[in-house]
């Protein structure tokens, strides 16, 4: 489980490739959106006073149905401008299940950050998650707000960093880095 609420920032339309409607589907998700003003695949520059953007996912499931290509190709004919992305899964085989997975990471914006007591292994197993910029301050803050307030320093594990690495409190934090947090 990850902990942390990194903003309900990104959502997903999920449609079935063996619909006979299935090309009208993401239409009414549109309408619905835009009546509670939520805008996705628009640059938010272009969006109307008073409407927030959300990145959105349409994921066309039944990859393995008979004719479910052609079906995939007109969906991306009629709705490319007004989604983010698209993918094309089977739940029955599996496939595009990870390119998923990834897919949800990448449009959420998000870093998984692992912490660590000194003198102990890091605790890889429940990453605190945090919107992609935040600081070492930001995960002692989702940790504790008291080690937050009197921590003076953290040490930092990642890729790219030397092992144990110094940083100070406003050091950016990087997707699967390990962090020990000191007073």
């Amino acid at each position: 489980m990850e902990r942390g609420n990194p903003a309900a920032g990104a959502g997903g339309v999920v449609v079935s490739l063996g619909d006979a409607d299935v090309l009208e589907h993401p239409i009414g998700v549109v309408d619905i959106l835009e009546k509670a003003k939520i805008a996705i695949g628009r640059k938010p520059e272009e969006l109307p006073h008073g409407f927030a953007h959300k990145p959105a996912l349409v994921v066309a499931n039944g990859g393995d149905a008979p004719e479910a290509k052609e079906t995939f190709e007109a969906l991306l004919d009629l709705e490319r401008e007004k989604f983010d992305r698209f993918l094309m899964v089977s739940a029955a085989t599996g496939e595009g299940l990870e390119e998923l997975q990834r897919a949800f990471f990448e449009l959420l914006d998000v870093v998984r950050v692992h912490t660590k007591t000194p003198g102990k292994k890091a605790k890889m197993d429940a990453p605190y998650t945090l919107p992609r910029g935040s600081t070492v301050h930001d995960v002692a803050e989702h940790v504790h707000k008291d080690i937050a307030s009197g921590f003076k320093y953290a040490r930092i594990w990642g890729e790219g960093k030397y092992d144990g690495q110094m940083v100070q409190r406003d050091y950016v934090v990087e997707d699967n880095d390990i962090i020990e947090l000191h007073g």
